[in-house]
C-alpha cells in the first residue's frame, strides 16, 4: 500500500485505505483522515515520524496513527504502510471460567497489552499464572 501526502496537503492511500478495529466502538472499520500535518512543515522539518488523525467511520471518534516518513521529495512526503496505533482496540476474552482474583489479573493484563505496555502485559500474566497455580494446587499444575 502506497500512502503519501502532496504538496496540496492532501493524503493518499491506494487501494483499500486504512481499517482496523475501533478502540472506542471496537469495530472493524474504515477510517477517514481529518488532521494530516501540512506538507510544507514535513519538507522543512523532515520529521522521522509523522502523526495523524482518523476518524472512524462507524462511531465518528478520534483514533490517532503515527507513521515512519520514508521519503521526502519535492512532489510528495512517502510514509510506510505500517503504522503504530496509539490508542489500541481492547482485547476480549470470555472470563467466566476463571477464578475472581484470576479474572482480575487477567484484566489487567489485557488492558497493559492494550495499552503496548508489553513488559507489564508479560509480568501481569505470569502473576495470573500463579494465582492459577496456587487455586488448582500440585495436583492441577501436572495437568496445565
Amino acid at each position: 500500500m502506497s500512502m503519501y501526502i502532496t504538496p496540496q496537503d492532501e493524503l493518499h492511500v491506494e487501494y483499500q485505505g486504512i481499517a482496523l478495529t475501533c478502540p472506542h466502538c471496537q469495530t472493524l472499520t474504515h477510517l477517514t483522515a481529518v488532521a494530516t500535518p501540512r506538507f510544507e512543515d514535513l519538507s522543512r522539518r523532515k520529521p522521522k515520524h509523522v502523526g495523524m488523525v482518523f476518524r472512524c467511520d462507524a462511531c465518528a471518534e478520534p483514533i490517532f496513527l503515527k507513521f515512519v516518513a520514508k521519503a521526502y521529495t519535492a512532489l510528495r512526503v512517502e510514509l510506510a504502510a505500517n503504522y503504530v496505533e496509539i490508542e489500541r482496540a481492547r482485547e476480549n476474552f470470555p472470563l467466566t471460567y476463571l477464578p475472581e482474583e484470576a479474572e482480575g489479573l487477567f484484566k489487567e493484563a489485557l488492558s497493559c497489552y492494550s495499552a503496548g505496555c508489553f513488559t507489564a502485559f508479560g509480568a501481569m500474566s505470569r502473576r495470573t499464572a500463579q494465582s492459577l497455580f496456587r487455586e488448582l494446587g500440585e495436583r492441577g499444575k501436572l495437568e496445565l
